[in-house]
């Protein structure tokens, strides 16, 4: 009902517009277009906020102040400038306390303005002066209409305010989840009463002040800051719209992607975290974000969020967030909490355990458990603990706030005091748990996982026995994880092999080994588990297992876009691969190796010579173990060869190594699969770099065709852009540049959908900037090339051959509007590049157009 009325206004403004012009003024072309617009703006509204429950704001902004009539006027003015009416849309959206419905009717008017002066400024001739300024002419007379209208508006809120106000409170019972594992409950919560007061009280007086809700809680490692936040989780929910728990694990960017629920698009991590950040703040103070274990690092990206946010760390807060220490349970609290997991018996001696303890929560629980576990009586207990030392008091007395290796030492060097009074040291099955969980993060894995990782049976004693004794901890929703300090006093205590966590280095391979067509985010997820593990055996012992675990990290920051953690982790796996000479199998690993570092170095664009090393390098592994390889296997080398010569332009070898792994993948795998489409579009490629057009075209245009048809259903394919990337080449050279342009732009599309940072995104920039110079569209020309800079600089550096050549291109643009002193800069620009790479080749041909310009200059004189 509410959408009809806005676009009713719409209606009734153009209406007035049209109205009021002769017809020798206006002709049907433009009623048409004015009136297209004004559907367009019903159909977007409807179906873009159709449910949403923002009506009061939205109708009250645009009818206040004539501000719907002062915004179009605007777009039809002869000085419109779009920041201009971004600017004003953000004053007259000011009032508007609720962030969520704020953000959403400020990208309502977005859209009108956007489409008014598309509709409004599109005709360039001197009739159109009139329709520009037309509702200047008539805004008395738009104003008595939507005067008269004010009085339908009222009537509408006041039916539909009650509805609204009841969904509202509706809303309010329980908090949306919009994280995934979130931690809403606590296996034994005891004490912290002044903790949770306090922390309330923050929340109340934030909320009272219309600010927004950022409670930093740190304090010592152990001390039980998870379990306080867990228990605010709790009180909270319930209270805002929207709920979300998230376990910090090195990198908030993974850290916010793997949480949450809707991330199931495609595209790269950077993207989706963006996603996040801006569905986040969408929500804005309707949304509350707990953040589990931070390190303290990337404060600049929490700046970014707008919603709530608390968090727990073992760092001191930073000045943008609230600090709350968490200090030590009261003794009586600690008492009820040792207690509670120790039932044998009840004495005095209890007091002095828990002296012992230094009141550090973690501390408490675990003695307590060990002693139940070992059904020690209390008195020979205590003086066990004492005979060995076990004293932590004085550690927590020392106020650290913040994590370290220091600290770690520390309480490590007690906490081993109770690993060997657990006496696990000669359970096999126990260590080889609790070394297992040590070398992964602190993050939770659900029941399943574990028992696959760890190849477990499913009432595996020795798993239950470690989370009775404390030393594994499981919430409610039988997730597993260890905690940093025991994780640490575990690698410390115990000489942890390689060989003792083969099956779960295989099983988190198996967990990132991207094959095609696959969706890379996907396997995003166990990229920290993987991370931990790979991090934690680097350089300790060389097992032939891990080196393809490196290798699929490697392929995983490949896919990613991030380049140099790519090829740092495939020389791990190489180094490693060179100093084991005992392994056979080696030689297979050695093909996934090669063949990886060759993509690597093919996508970095500045590593050609490399590439060709790696894939030749490769194709000589693959000839020698020939039985071993296998054909198609041995296929993927010659591609990849082939892309090198395509790289360095030598078409005859491109050709006769792509021909070969054509013919292989052809007589193994159907036509219509995606390595058999892949050589034929280098083939393709090369055709047309050697002239043979019609050739290319004919082959080029069946991949493109059989591509549309094998991803109909998912038409942002990765493996498209590629494909008609080089389908617009041919269209070029056939003469057909407006197709060009348009399969470049389906390109872009692709690849700005998938991932907006993706730095191959350059390549399509420059395309589209030097096609649109060939059509004569300047202006075009250079925003394509200056955004190519732009994300060349991002990805690729100051001095990498591809922004040398987005320079030269540049200044081709430049020479055609006639900025001659600009075009020499950046052709100097290109050739300090080219010189810094030692590509005389190149810096010759710029030294000549530089001569060439700067002779012209003289003769004019």
């Amino acid at each position: 009902m509410e959408y009809y009325f806005i676009g009713k206004i719409i209606d009734r403004i153009v209406e007035v517009s049209i109205e009021s012009i002769e017809d020798k003024a206006i002709d049907k072309k433009r009623k048409s277009l004015l009136k297209k617009y004004v559907a367009d703006i019903h159909n977007q509204l409807l179906e873009i906020y159709g449910t949403e429950e923002i009506y009061d704001d939205l109708c009250r902004v645009i009818l206040e102040g004539n501000n719907l009539e002062r915004l179009i006027k605007l777009c039809a003015n002869n000085d419109y400038k779009k920041a201009t009416c971004l600017n004003f849309i953000e004053t007259i959206t000011e009032g508007i306390e609720n962030t969520y419905n704020r953000n959403q009717v400020c990208h309502i008017l977005k859209m009108v303005t956007d489409e008014a002066f598309k509709r409004l400024n599109q005709l360039k001739d001197p009739d159109h002066v009139a329709i520009k300024n037309i509702i200047g002419y008539h805004s008395e007379s738009i104003q008595t209409d939507i005067n008269k209208l004010q009085k339908e508006v009222e009537e509408l809120q006041g039916i539909l305010r009650p509805t609204i106000k009841s969904k509202q409170d509706e809303r309010y019972k329980e908090s949306k989840d919009i994280c995934k594992g979130c931690k809403k409950a606590v296996t034994y919560f005891v004490g912290r009463e002044k903790d949770i007061v306090e922390i309330n009280r923050i929340v109340e007086r934030t909320i009272e002040q219309k600010d927004r809700i950022s409670i930093w809680i740190y304090g010592i490692g152990g001390m039980g800051k998870t379990q306080l936040c867990r228990k605010v989780y709790k009180e909270l929910n319930g209270t805002i719209s929207y709920i979300g728990w998230v376990e910090y694990e090195n990198d908030l960017r993974t850290s916010l992607v793997n949480s949450f629920r809707f991330i199931d698009r495609k595209g790269n991590l950077q993207e989706q975290y963006e996603f996040v950040i801006d569905y986040l703040n969408s929500l804005g103070k309707d949304a509350i974000l707990f953040i589990d274990n931070y390190d303290g690092k990337f404060n600049n990206e929490l700046e970014k969020l707008r919603c709530h946010i608390i968090l727990s760390s073992r760092v001191k807060n930073s000045d943008m967030f609230d600090g709350y220490k968490v200090g030590a349970l009261e003794f009586s609290e600690c008492k009820t909490l040792f207690k509670y997991f120790y039932k044998i018996e009840d004495n005095e001696i209890i007091n002095e355990i828990i002296h012992m303890t230094g009141y550090l929560t973690l501390a408490i629980e675990l003695v307590a458990k060990i002693g139940q576990k070992r059904k020690l009586r209390l008195e020979k207990y205590y003086e066990e603990l004492k005979e060995k030392g076990f004293n932590i008091k004085t550690i927590v007395k020392s106020n650290w706030d913040n994590t370290g290796e220091e600290l770690n030492v520390a309480l490590s060097q007690h906490f081993s005091i109770l690993f060997d009074i657990a006496l696990i040291q000669n359970d096999l099955s126990a260590m080889y748990i609790l070394q297992n969980f040590s070398v992964l993060p602190y993050l939770g894995i659900n029941h399943e996982k574990v028992l696959e990782w760890f190849h477990l049976d499913e009432e595996e004693n020795a798993l239950l026995d470690l989370v009775d004794s404390g030393w594994i901890q499981c919430s409610l929703e039988y997730e597993y994880m260890m905690h940093p300090i025991i994780s640490y006093t575990i690698r410390e205590n115990s000489n942890i092999e390689i060989e003792n966590c083969k099956i779960l280095i295989q099983n988190l391979t198996e967990e990132i080994a991207l094959t095609d067509n696959d969706n890379y985010l996907e396997y995003f997820f166990y990229m920290p588990y993987a991370l931990s593990v790979a991090e934690y055996f680097l350089k300790k012992e060389e097992k032939e297992f891990i080196i393809e675990l490196y290798i699929h990290l490697a392929t995983l920051y490949q896919v990613n876009g991030e380049y140099e953690k790519g090829y740092q982790w495939a020389f791990e796996a190489k180094r490693l691969l060179d100093g084991n000479k005992k392994f056979y199998e080696k030689l297979i690993l050695k093909n996934k190796l090669y063949n990886t570092l060759a993509e690597i170095c093919l996508d970095m664009r500045n590593k050609n010579e490399e590439c060709k090393k790696w894939a030749d390098m490769a194709v000589q592994n693959d000839a020698e173990n020939k039985k071993l390889i296998g054909e198609l296997r041995s296929a993927n080398s010659f591609h990849n060869l082939a892309c090198a010569y395509i790289q360095l332009n030598e078409n005859e070898k491109s050709m006769y190594y792509e021909e070969i792994a054509l013919d292989i993948r052809k007589k193994y795998l159907e036509k219509d699969n995606i390595k058999v489409l892949n050589a034929k579009r280098n083939l393709a490629m090369v055709y047309r770099r050697t002239g043979k057009i019609e050739d290319a075209y004919r082959i080029q245009r069946q991949v493109i065709e059989t591509m549309q048809e094998m991803y109909k259903d998912n038409l942002y394919h990765p493996n498209l852009p590629v494909a008609y990337n080089i389908y617009s080449f041919i269209l070029k050279d056939k003469g057909d540049i407006e197709s060009a342009i348009y399969y470049q732009e389906k390109a872009v599309g692709i690849r700005e959908k998938n991932n907006i940072n993706d730095p191959k995104l350059a390549i399509n920039y420059n395309n589209l900037g030097m096609f649109n110079l060939r059509a004569e569209k300047i202006k075009k020309a250079k925003e394509w090339q200056e955004k190519a800079i732009e994300i060349d600089l991002k990805f690729r550096g100051s001095y990498h051959n591809d922004l040398a050549m987005d320079y030269f291109n540049y200044a081709k643009i430049l020479k055609k509007t006639g900025e001659e002193e600009k075009e020499l800069q950046y052709l100097q620009k290109s050739k300090e590049i080219y010189l810094y790479n030692e590509n005389l080749e190149e810096v010759e041909r710029i030294e000549e157009v530089i001569r060439e310009i700067l002779e012209n200059n003289e003769n004019k004189y």
